[in-house]
């Protein structure tokens, strides 16, 4: 009976074995597979970024149709990695004509439509911040949408798509998010602090709201923005318990 049982997990160990060489190998091939795979993408990433810089002419002309036609087989890969590139079109002169040509090749539309009904909840993510870096007509609708999700990544990547918009109306929604509490206020404070200083103003209309918590973070934001010639009545409004009060004062006396 020993006997039979010793041949039997002599048996099961080579097996386990040739099980364990079998998964590695398989392991090694997705792993070369996903890296070509990847290097392919990445090659024709930059072909069509190329060709695509090609359309902007010296002499202040844009081949628009030629556009149209490359961006109608742009992958949603290749619209998200342009959409958030600092060298693409739209971070030149001609960002006006380039979101021209997105739209008629149907990639607004395309954003727009996923960004409200993807199934996969990393896809709408990805369509989301699309949506927000093209400021895409109905931006603000779908990211009011992604806010109220019971997904919390959405909410938190509907946060950081308003931060690429810079405007009052989103940082209102950004101060609504550190009011409702549901992503820390830190977070949405690091996001505020990436605005243009001319966004200080706004901010200080919040200052006299009944909530401390936002009248910290407002603060925290507005100091690390450096708004100078607002020092002066950040100052008196910095005589709070809160432990981090002080370091905003020192932040808002270096600035004055």
């Amino acid at each position: 009976m020993d006997f039979y049982h010793t041949h039997f997990i002599e048996a099961f160990d080579v097996d386990l074995a040739d099980a364990l060489i079998a998964m590695t190998f398989v392991i090694i091939i997705a792993i070369i597979r996903n890296r070509l795979s990847t290097r392919s993408r990445e090659r024709h990433l930059r072909k069509l970024m190329h060709s695509l810089d090609k359309l902007a002419l010296p002499d202040g002309k844009f081949v628009l149709k030629q556009c149209v036609s490359l961006m109608k087989k742009a992958s949603p890969f290749e619209l998200f990695r342009i959409s958030q590139d600092n060298d693409s079109l739209l971070k030149t002169n001609f960002s006006v004509q380039f979101k021209e040509c997105l739209t008629q090749a149907g990639k607004i539309d395309y954003a727009e439509k996923t960004a409200r009904t993807a199934r996969n909840k990393w896809q709408r993510i990805e369509a989301l911040i699309i949506t927000a870096s093209l400021q895409t007509p109905h931006m603000m609708e779908i990211i009011d949408e992604a806010l109220i999700s019971p997904d919390d990544d959405i909410v938190y990547f509907a946060m950081l798509a308003l931060g690429q918009i810079k405007t009052e109306e989103s940082a209102k929604r950004l101060i609504m998010i550190i009011k409702q509490r549901r992503i820390s206020g830190q977070k949405v404070s690091a996001v505020l602090e990436k605005f243009d200083p001319g966004i200080v103003p706004f901010l200080f209309s919040y200052l006299e709201d009944t909530d401390t918590e936002l009248r910290f973070w407002i603060l925290k934001s507005a100091s690390r923005l450096n708004p100078k010639g607002f020092a002066e009545r950040l100052i008196p409004l910095t005589q709070s318990p809160e432990d981090d009060i002080p370091l905003i004062k020192d932040e808002i006396t270096l600035k004055r």
